[in-house]
């Protein structure tokens, strides 16, 4: 059995705006991300490309953690264990091959407020990367009696 690391957004009731907005880019660095996962790519090129990413989006001090406490990974191998090396991670030198599988985690954090990440499984192919956990990405908005996607 090889394991899945998903994470999507959900609302119990209305949502702050910021808080879709900072979701929203957590999902465009995401997806820019993978675009640029590929053999031969390191790990550290995509976690700089994506601190350099949320920075441009004007998230710099919240991504990956409030200010002062930032984890310095965007993400994991998966398989057989549901955290498995390599970390994609600031100073990784290790470079991508072909059926790696990894869990990309972006996120934004608003401290004591909210979290704004998506988590996603990548098989990297011989010519980029491929996302094996197709969930939408839309924010569900939870009631007590039904689930519904914005």
């Amino acid at each position: 059995h090889y394991h899945m690391d998903v994470t999507r957004m959900f609302a119990m009731g209305s949502m702050p705006d910021e808080a879709l907005r900072a979701y929203e880019a957590a999902i465009e660095i995401h997806i820019e991300v993978i675009a640029r996962a590929k053999p031969g790519v390191s790990l550290e090129e995509l976690f700089n490309y994506s601190v350099s990413k949320a920075g441009e989006l004007g998230y710099a001090d919240t991504y990956l953690g409030p200010k002062g406490y930032q984890v310095t990974f965007i993400g994991h191998g998966v398989g057989v264990e549901l955290v498995e090396a390599p970390l994609i991670a600031k100073g990784k030198k290790d470079l991508l091959e072909a059926g790696m599988t990894f869990a990309l985690e972006p996120k934004i954090v608003y401290q004591d407020q909210f979290i704004a990440g998506i988590e996603s499984v990548c098989l990297v192919t011989d010519t980029g990367c491929r996302l094996l956990s197709p969930v939408p990405v839309e924010v569900f908005k939870c009631f007590f009696d039904k689930i519904e996607k914005t």
